[in-house]
């Protein structure tokens, strides 16, 4: 009887944990690069989380200042979806990279995972690099971590 009554406890302590691991170590979201590269209007370092199309224009059109002819702006259907974007502003070298490597949902709020890539060439040449991103729509806090690979 005891041997039966202690399975019985393990399993249900272990089917909770299963329903807890989930908000504990968060779920990994889908995304979609709209798009990624090295030179953009927006020189100063920033991330986004966009949900309308009020901002989402005001930040292509920064983003795009700089390119001719003028990229038409990308639809996005903020009902559904939300723009998150990483720059890493203005920078002497070519060969630096910002990246959105990894979103978690983790409950109570969104973590967006940033990869930057810092590797020093000889040649100093402005570079903007920047990565936009199109995610399911969150309505819930989101917060930025950096991982700075040399």
């Amino acid at each position: 009887m005891r041997v039966v009554l202690f399975i019985a406890i393990l399993l249900t302590a272990i089917s909770s944990t299963y329903v807890v691991l989930p908000n504990i170590l968060g779920i990994r979201m889908e995304f979609q690069t709209i798009e990624k590269g090295d030179h953009s209007g927006h020189t100063e370092e920033a991330y986004y989380v966009i949900n309308n199309t009020e901002k989402w224009a005001e930040l292509w059109s920064q983003h795009t200042r700089v390119v001719v002819p003028k990229p038409p702006l990308p639809e996005v259907d903020f009902s559904n979806s939300t723009i998150i974007a990483v720059f890493m502003g203005e920078i002497p070298y070519p060969n630096y990279k910002i990246e959105v490597k990894e979103i978690i949902d983790r409950g109570r709020f969104v973590e967006v995972r940033v990869l930057k890539t810092y590797t020093v060439t000889m040649l100093p040449v402005l570079a903007e690099p920047y990565h936009i991103v199109k995610i399911d729509k969150i309505d819930k806090p989101v917060i930025f971590t950096s991982i700075v690979c040399d």
